[in-house]
């Protein structure tokens, strides 16, 4: 089971400080999270796993868009999601 979001993750030393906002347009919902950078910032490589690439599909899939990335110290993925996509998932 995966740690939620800002919970204390065995091994690790702190907390990371993680923000997150909800903007509510007219015809979609952009989410926003962003946490400081751990040395695994632009241009270092990641070992494992699909993340970014893996949300980029899934936002795409919905008819939406992801943009991640590093700037200023820390990482933040922001995702437009349409709230027309939602209603086709629910059916």
């Amino acid at each position: 089971m995966e740690p939620a979001a800002g919970e204390r993750v065995p091994g690790e030393r702190s907390v990371r400080q993680l923000t997150s906002r909800r903007a509510y347009g007219q015809r979609q919902l952009e989410l926003t999270i962003t946490n400081p950078t751990s040395g695994n910032g632009a241009g270092e490589p990641v070992d494992r796993g699909y993340g970014i690439l893996g949300m980029h599909e899934r936002a795409a899939l919905l008819g939406g868009s992801l943009r991640a990335g590093a700037h200023d110290g820390r990482f933040r993925v922001t995702a437009g999601l349409p709230y027309a996509a939602a209603a086709r998932a629910r059916q």
